[in-house]
């Protein structure tokens, strides 16, 4: 799936488990560890262990390239086997409206906070300008001398 903004993809990942386990019969039960990554990225990142054989992945950035692996244990063990081959998945930008940014489009907080303090200024000037001394009495009191 392609988000509305077309900034991220949501994929499915299914796999079978290993020939060996005889997971069919219950005689084993397997928990399954998924990681992924950039294909440029050296750190993997994970995802908690869970008994099923699929895993949606969401929020991949468009554009760019992702390598997923698998690996499993028993539940009752301690250690994971070897990672699974590699897949390698790419999120092309064909059929999607793509607008030339560095990253996501986010909101310009500094603009709000730049344009309120700006506002309270000329506010608060405009009230110590006026001629109503009882507006001036109620947001500044009289200084005793």
């Amino acid at each position: 799936n392609t988000s509305q903004t077309g900034i991220h993809g949501d994929i499915q990942v299914r796999w079978d488990p290993p020939p060996t386990a005889d997971v069919q019969k219950g005689w084993i039960t397997l928990e399954y560890e998924l990681q992924y990554k950039e294909v440029n990225e050296t750190k993997w990142k994970e995802l908690e262990p869970r008994l099923s054989t699929m895993v949606p992945l969401y929020s991949l950035k468009m554009g760019r390239d992702y390598e997923i692996r698998v690996r499993s244990r028993q539940r009752t063990s301690e250690k994971f086997g070897e990672f699974s081959e590699i897949l390698y998945v790419s999120f092309s930008q064909a059929g999607v409206e793509f607008v030339h940014c560095a990253e996501e489009i986010e909101f310009p907080w500094f603009l709000v906070v730049i344009f309120g303090a700006c506002g309270l200024a000329v506010t608060v000037i405009l009230i110590l300008l006026s001629k109503q001394p009882r507006l001036k009495m109620l947001i500044f009191p009289p200084v005793p001398v």
